[in-house]
């Protein structure tokens, strides 16, 4: 396991970067130990062997201009960081700096971390054609956690799901 992209750690986080040879999932992506959580696409082997995961989705506009505001939801055990575009958006219970594939989050507090952002001026962000969203999502610890969640979704007026 490594960094998404190499050389460069943030290629990844680009809407042009392909993505092809990853593999596909559907969120929310969680493990549990216990009872709980549920979703999606379930990750047996991150409990001892890594502590994040690399998300991306892409979407296309042919108007960005017209979308005023995008909500950014999130529920997050342990942390995340979030990028717009390869623009950091927001992040949740994580050190400060540019994040590493090895790095936990820092120590788990009221989990699920839940999170909603309002992107006032996404103009300045998005752009015609392809945007991407991507997430980097930690656990506290590569192993002896019970659980692990990311659930993401990015909206814009009226509810409407974009990623």
């Amino acid at each position: 396991l490594g960094e998404a992209s190499s050389p460069d750690p943030a290629a990844w986080r680009e809407p042009d970067f392909s993505d092809a040879l990853w593999s596909v999932g559907r969120g929310p992506f969680y493990y549990e130990n216990t009872s709980g959580y549920t979703g999606n696409t379930m990750l047996p082997d991150m409990n001892g062997g890594y502590t994040c995961v690399f998300l991306r989705g892409t979407f296309q506009l042919a108007n960005p201009a017209a979308i005023r505001e995008l909500t950014l939801t999130l529920q997050a055990d342990d942390g995340c960081v979030v990028w717009l575009n390869g623009n950091r958006v927001r992040q949740v219970n994580m050190l400060d700096g540019e994040p590493s594939f090895d790095w936990p989050s820092l120590p788990a507090a009221g989990e699920p971390n839940v999170d909603t952002v309002v992107l006032t001026d996404p103009g300045t962000l998005l752009r015609t054609g392809t945007n991407g969203l991507a997430i980097q999502a930690f656990n506290a610890s590569l192993s002896g956690s019970t659980d692990f969640l990311i659930a993401a979704a990015l909206l814009k007026p009226g509810d409407h799901v974009i990623v």
